[in-house]
Order: C-alpha cells, then sequence, then structure tokens
C-alpha cells in the first residue's frame, strides 16, 4: 500500500514543479493536471480497503452492524474523486481556451516574454 502514498506523492511534486518552474503555460497546465491526478489518487488509497464489500446492507450484515461498517468500503472518497475529476477538466478546458487566446494575441506561450509584451 505505501507504493500507492509514493506514487501520489510522486505526481504532487512533479505538479507543483511544474507549476513554479516551468516557463510554458502549456507545461503548467499540464502540472496542474498531474496534480489533480496525485490528490485524486491519495483520496482513493485513503478509503480504499482490501476485499472490502460495497456499502450496501444485505441479510447478511441485518443484525451486526458493526462487521458491516468494518468490512465495507467508505462511499465518501470515490464520490469526491468523481466530482473533481469533472471539475478538474472543466478547468482544464477553459485553461486550455485562455491559453489559445494567450497564443493568438501575444503569438507566444513563455510567461516570461508575455509579460515583457506587456507595455
Amino acid at each position: 500500500m505505501n507504493i500507492v502514498y509514493i506514487a501520489a506523492l510522486t505526481l504532487l511534486l512533479i505538479g507543483f514543479y511544474a507549476i513554479i518552474f516551468k516557463d510554458n503555460l502549456l507545461k503548467k497546465i499540464f502540472g496542474y493536471s498531474l496534480l489533480g491526478d496525485g490528490v485524486n489518487l491519495l483520496l482513493i488509497s485513503l478509503g480504499y480497503k482490501f476485499n472490502g464489500i460495497p456499502p450496501t446492507i444485505t441479510d447478511e450484515y441485518i443484525g451486526d452492524i458493526e462487521a458491516f461498517v468494518l468490512k465495507s468500503v467508505d462511499p465518501i472518497p470515490p464520490a469526491l474523486v468523481i466530482t473533481a475529476i469533472v471539475i478538474g477538466l472543466s478547468v482544464i478546458a477553459a485553461l486550455l481556451a485562455l491559453t489559445i487566446n494567450v497564443y493568438r494575441v501575444y503569438g507566444t506561450l513563455n510567461v516570461r516574454k508575455i509579460r515583457r509584451l506587456r507595455g
């Protein structure tokens, strides 16, 4: 299970690195995407249970709620991740649309050159 946390931390660090240190707008957007994927992976791994059961009470667990709670998977992290994926996709689409307009106006995607051209 530690490998999942290492992978999530790696995605987070690569995303932060791209957002902070890269000058190209597309690389910054890609870093934002990696950052969101790292957070989603972390949330999914926190809610994961090995050999977990779906969070629906069946006839087997009607009398023993404690056993059901111990074996069932938490439904909140997957719901949060699905919502985060939809919102992240919308934000990335908006960022790409803005990036296209920036390229049309300035002719470059380099943040430092755009700052100098601002006037």
